[in-house]
């Protein structure tokens, strides 16, 4: 846990993973598992080499650590309903803009 902890204090130094990334459900174990693991993001972004089944046991981490710093408004999570809006949602722009582009190039 010291060597994680370490690691990701010197991860967050550039913070573009905090404010870039978004966690959805992350304290239900259903999503966990259906997900493998991708509910967890800003997890898989800190210890990309780490096993998703940490994953639960390192977003504590991270959230206490981000707590200890007074930063703990970097941490950001969706409900699982508000992460499953939010994809249909980047997953629809990212259609319209290749449908775009497409119609562009004919």
């Amino acid at each position: 846990v010291v060597v994680c902890h370490q690691r990701m204090v010197a991860s967050l130094v550039c913070g573009s993973t905090m404010t870039t990334t978004v966690d959805f459900s992350p304290e239900c174990k259903f999503s966990h598992f259906l997900f493998g693991g991708f509910n967890l993001h800003i997890a898989h972004h800190i210890f990309p080499e780490v096993s998703h089944q940490h994953y639960p046991a390192l977003t504590k981490i991270i959230k206490n650590v981000l707590a200890e710093n007074n930063a703990s408004d970097w941490y950001k999570s969706f409900s699982f309903r508000q992460g499953c809006i939010s994809h249909i949602k980047h997953l629809r722009n990212i259609g319209q803009q290749s449908y775009a582009n497409h119609r562009v190039r004919s």
